[in-house]
This record gives C-alpha cells, structure tokens and sequence, in this order.
C-alpha cells in the first residue's frame, strides 16, 4: 500500500468493536464506552448467534444509553447470525433459521447483524447472503471471518460491496491477524473507500498500532479477554471451555493507542 494511500485512509478516526458473550463482558463495554459491539453466543467456537433475551439485555441498555460511545451517542450492536459451529455451508432449513433470528434483532432493536456463507467450491454463497441481506432489510451488515475461508477476497469485496455490507472482518486469511499484514494490506487497497475493512483474530493493542500504520485499516474488532489459566471444576466436568473475563483495562488500552495512530 502506498504511503499517500495509507495517509487518506488515516485521516478517519480509528474505532474498536468488541465482540460478547456473556452479561459480564456487556457490563465492561458499557462502562468503557465501547462505540460498537458484536453480540455472540459461544465465542470459543468463533460466535453463534445470541439468544434473544441476550439481543433484548443488549437493545433495552442502548436505548437509555446506558451503552455510551467516546462521543456520547449510544453504542451500535450487532448480532451474529450464525446457528452452528463449523463450516459456513448453510443448508436451506439453516438459512430459515437465520432469517427468523435476523427479524429477532430487528425486533429487538439491535442496529445490524454479522452475516457470511460459503459455498463449497470456495467463494461467497451468493445465492444464500442475499436471501439474508433482504431479511436484514435496512440493519447495518458485516460480512464476517467467512472471507478468511475463500479462495479470492478480492473478489469477495466486491460481492459484498453489491450486497450492501458496511464493513468486512478478517485477519487476511491468517489464523492470526498478524500473520496476515500483507493480504490485509491488500485488501484495504483495493477496498478503499467502497466497505470498510475491519482487523480481527489474535489481535493486541500494540498489534492494532501496527497494522493501522502498515496498511491504513483503521477499524479493529477484539473480544479483549484475559484467560486465567486455571482450569475451574465446570472446566474439568465439560461446562466451559477456558471462559475469558472481558477486561476493562484492556479495552481502555486500545482506546488509548487508536486515539493517537
């Protein structure tokens, strides 16, 4: 990326969206002030979509404000609309799952939803995600880790640009986002001002300093846990898979470099 490009991209304030799972980590963003927040069940298997009295908690705060952005504005929520783990090759029953759990959001007063499906040749179901964006109707859309899985994001974001997706989230195709600098470089180029594009998976407060230098992505996405390390009975018994406690300090310490890179 050039550095005149990276320059235009880095004129926009950068921003933080934390993903959720659980009442506790609702309760930190809502003290943090976090601007934007992906509501999710399940984050150890990537995300699920939330129940809906979870949609309900999360709407019900953000209409008192309660969830506060930086610039005094309420808080945008997303949900995940994603009804099992595994690969995003969605039967037609699953899609009519996730339509109904779509008009749930919308119900609830959620501001948009977090979409992606997959064909198994490797590309964007297209069929399937507009089925899904015309339930979404007017919600914001993300387009999420699904790209990582494809054999072309490049031709990815252009579908999900004539989807009307809002933003995409990747770790350009790496297991880890910072092992994936150069496609997400690439990305951002060639998705300039058309969808934003959204660092995520691995990601660390310095990491996002970094990656907003190199290539101009100004848009980060954490769940901004700090595991224990030490197995709980539930642990040993099957109930939980090393839960992470969201972490205020944590989210504060990104707030603090992505307010002066």
């Amino acid at each position: 990326m050039s550095t005149l490009s990276a320059q235009h991209q880095q004129s926009a304030r950068a921003e933080l969206e934390v993903c959720v799972d659980s009442e506790q980590a609702l309760s930190v963003c809502e003290k943090a002030g976090v601007e934007r927040i992906e509501l999710c069940a399940a984050l150890a298997l990537g995300g699920l979509t939330p129940s809906h009295g979870f949609m309900q908690r999360a709407a019900q705060a953000n209409s008192h404000k309660m969830l506060s952005g930086s610039d005094g504005q309420a808080a945008q929520v997303y949900a995940m609309v994603r009804p099992r783990a595994g690969d995003f090759c969605f039967s037609k029953a699953e899609v009519d799952i996730m339509c109904v759990d779509i008009k749930a959001a919308g119900e609830a007063g959620l501001a948009g939803v977090v979409l992606g499906a997959a064909t198994t040749a490797g590309a964007l179901d297209q069929a399937c995600l507009e089925r899904l964006c015309e339930a979404a109707g007017s919600m914001g859309k993300t387009l999420h880790r699904v790209i990582d899985m494809l054999d072309d994001p490049l031709q990815a974001i252009d579908q999900a640009v004539a989807l009307g997706f809002e933003r995409i989230l990747t770790s350009g195709g790496a297991r880890q986002v910072g092992e994936g600098l150069v496609q997400l470089g690439q990305m951002q180029a060639y998705a300039g001002n058309r969808i934003c594009i959204m660092a995520g998976a691995g990601l660390s407060p310095t990491l996002a300093g970094q990656i907003r230098s190199q290539t101009g992505i100004g848009s980060f996405h954490s769940s901004c846990t700090r595991v224990s390390g030490e197995e709980s009975d539930y642990e040993a018994f099957g109930f939980a898979q090393g839960r992470g406690l969201v972490d205020e300090q944590l989210i504060r310490e990104y707030q603090r470099i992505l307010a002066i890179c």
